[in-house]
């Protein structure tokens, strides 16, 4: 573990896991849902589905999520702030709401 430590840039708290295996998934999400979320909604204004138009903006919802994970990772490597998760997961926690009530007002 403390190699990882060493590696990543990572000092005090740990979760077991080297930030990287984080970073990664994170880093391909955000990009492959913005390119699904364009190819659903395209198909979405085809068909006229709602169902599919809404699951398109639960695939943007999920790229920014993906963002907000890989920059509060990369603020906690290189700046070393250990309560920066807790920042990004604020962030996440007002973008489900804006989308929860988007959702429930019908806008989406």
């Amino acid at each position: 573990m403390a190699e990882f430590a060493v590696l990543d840039g990572f000092e005090g708290h740990n979760s077991g896991l080297p930030a990287t295996s984080l970073r990664s998934p994170a880093r391909m999400a955000s990009p492959v849902m913005r390119y699904l979320a364009r190819r659903k909604i395209d198909l979405a204004n085809k068909l006229g589905s709602r169902a599919l138009r809404a699951d398109a903006v639960e695939a943007i919802t999920c790229g920014w999520l993906s963002l907000v994970a890989v920059v509060s990772l990369a603020a906690q490597a290189l700046l070393g702030f250990w309560w920066i998760d807790s920042v990004g997961s604020l962030a996440i926690v007002w973008l489900l709401v804006k989308e929860g009530r988007e959702a429930w007002s019908g806008d989406c």
